[in-house]
């Protein structure tokens, strides 16, 4: 199994249901973390992050991957719908059954998914350079 800790470009990495599963167990049972966030240009914030730290993955050819979250890791989330929401993975949450995911690392914005309408789960390291401080 390869190991996946920086992409060049935007590679997409599918994340197993059961893998999903797994996520979603630490998720709601593990708490929430404050930590501080770099941006670019040195710009941080402070935000609240989930307990998971790697994921199992499949490459676009079928291979599995190990890849660690980071700041930068942004994930989407498609819906029974066929609609697909986008956020950082570091950032998901779970009230109920209902995940809560965040679409921005400075401005207030969430999208709501009941997790029974989770059909697909994809993963990429985004353009911008987050990072943990």
């Amino acid at each position: 199994m390869r190991r996946v800790d920086k992409w060049f470009g935007h590679e997409t990495f599918v994340v197993p249901m059961n893998e999903w599963e797994r996520v979603v167990s630490i998720i709601r049972n593990e708490p929430m973390r404050e930590v501080y966030i770099m941006g670019p240009r040195d710009f941080g914030t402070t935000c609240q992050v989930n307990a998971v730290r790697s994921l199992h993955v499949v490459d676009d050819k079928g291979r599995p991957a190990d890849l660690t979250i980071d700041p930068a890791i942004e994930v989407g989330i498609t819906k029974r719908s066929g609609v697909i929401r986008r956020g950082y993975f570091d950032g998901i949450h779970i009230k109920d059954d209902l995940l809560i995911l965040p679409r921005s690392r400075f401005r207030f914005g969430m999208k709501f998914i009941p997790l029974s309408e989770v059909v697909k789960v994809e993963v990429f390291r985004g353009g911008i350079g987050f990072r943990y401080a």
